[in-house]
C-alpha cells in the first residue's frame, strides 16, 4: 500500500506534528537569547505555554547547541540522573508536570536542587504547559525565571517553518496558499501543518505542479465528510474497529476504542475504563508519542482523540 505522503515523493509525512523540527525552533532570537543567558547566569528557569508551542523543541535544540546539556524524560515511568560525563551539566527537564503526587519523581527533583545547591548542577531548564511549579522541591521560590512560550507565531515565522519542512518541495505551494493555510490555521504551528497536510491529502491523486489559491476550494467539504465520519456508530463500523486492525492490546486497545467515535478527557476515561487516572495518563501519553492519539482542544481540561494518520492506518477514514 503507498501512503499519500509517498506520491509526493515524500518518505514520510512531513506534516505530523510529532515529528522533530531538528535545527529550527518555533521561537523568536530574544527569546532564544534570554533562554541562554539565563543558562549562562546558573539560573534555575521555567518554559511553559500550550501543547504545541515548542518547548519540548526548545530543550532538544538546548541538548543540541549546549555541550554539557542534559535531557531528561520526566513522563517515563522511572526517572534518573544519568551518569554525568560533565563536572557541571545543564539538566533540561521535559514534562515536569508528570512528577506531580509521585513520591518517587518528586525525590528525583529534590536531588535536583540539592546538587544544584551543591554547585554540581550549572543549571536547569524545566518544561510544561502550566506557570504554577509545585512538585517538590522544585517549586515556584526555587525557580528564579519563568519564560511563557508563544503559542501563535508571526506570518512570517510561519512561513520559515513551512519551507524548512517542504525543504526541496518548497515551490510546491505557492505564497498566497502558504498565507492563507497559516491562517486557517490560526498561526498555531500544529494546526497550520495540519491544513497542509489536509490538502496534500485531498489531492494525491491528482498532485498539481504547483498549489494556487484555487486548489484551497472544495477542500473544505471534503474535511467535512471526514469529520462526518467519527460521528458515524454504525455497527458495521463497530465490528471493524474492534477486528483485527487494531494491533494494540490491554490498556492501550481500550483507549482507543473509548475515543473512537468522540474524544475524551482524562477522568472521563478513567471513570469509563475504571482505572486510576496515573495510569490513564501514562498510557495516553504513550500513545501520543507514537501518533495514534492527540489532543483536540487547547484549553484544559485536554480532550484526547485519534490521530489523523492513526484513524486512516485502522481504516477509520
Amino acid at each position: 500500500m503507498v501512503n499519500w505522503y509517498q506520491k509526493f515523493g515524500w518518505k514520510q509525512n512531513i506534516f505530523q506534528s510529532s515529528k522533530p523540527f531538528k535545527d529550527f525552533i518555533i521561537v523568536d532570537d530574544d527569546t532564544k537569547n534570554e533562554i541562554l543567558n539565563l543558562i549562562d547566569s546558573n539560573e534555575i528557569l521555567l518554559l511553559y505555554g500550550d501543547f504545541g508551542s515548542g518547548k519540548s523543541q526548545m530543550l532538544k535544540h538546548l541538548e543540541k547547541v549546549l555541550k554539557n546539556a542534559v535531557y531528561i524524560d520526566c513522563d517515563l515511568p522511572q526517572i534518573k540522573l544519568p551518569f554525568f560525563l560533565f563536572s557541571k551539566p545543564v539538566l533540561l527537564l521535559d514534562e515536569v508536570q508528570s512528577a506531580k503526587d509521585k513520591p518517587e519523581k518528586e525525590a528525583f527533583l529534590k536531588e535536583i536542587k540539592a546538587k544544584f545547591q551543591a554547585n554540581k548542577i550549572q543549571s536547569v531548564v524545566m518544561a510544561q504547559a502550566d506557570s504554577k511549579i509545585f512538585y517538590g522541591s522544585l517549586d515556584d521560590r526555587a525557580t528564579g525565571h519563568k519564560i511563557e512560550m508563544p503559542r501563535k507565531l508571526t506570518k512570517e515565522h510561519l512561513l520559515e517553518l513551512i519551507d524548512f519542512r517542504l525543504g526541496e518541495s518548497s515551490d510546491l505551494f505557492s505564497r498566497d496558499v502558504k498565507l492563507e493555510l497559516i491562517e486557517k490555521g490560526g498561526r498555531i504551528p500544529r494546526d497550520v501543518l495540519k491544513e497542509f497536510e489536509h490538502l496534500c491529502i485531498a489531492f494525491q491523486n491528482n498532485i498539481p505542479k504547483t498549489f494556487e489559491v484555487k486548489h484551497l476550494k472544495g477542500v473544505k467539504n471534503k474535511s467535512l465528510d471526514v469529520e462526518a465520519k467519527k460521528e458515524e456508530t454504525s455497527k458495521e463500523i463497530k465490528t471493524e474497529i474492534k477486528g483485527y486492525k487494531i494491533a494494540e492490546t490491554g490498556l492501550k486497545k481500550s483507549i482507543i476504542e473509548a475515543v473512537v467515535y468522540k474524544g475524551k478527557n482524562i477522568k472521563d476515561l478513567s471513570d469509563e475504563l475504571k482505572k486510576p487516572k496515573n495510569t490513564i495518563t501514562k498510557i495516553i501519553s504513550r500513545l501520543i508519542q507514537e501518533n495514534k492519539l492527540q489532543i483536540s482542544n487547547s484549553e484544559k481540561p485536554y480532550i484526547y482523540e485519534l490521530s489523523r494518520d492513526y484513524r486512516r492506518s485502522i481504516g477509520i477514514d
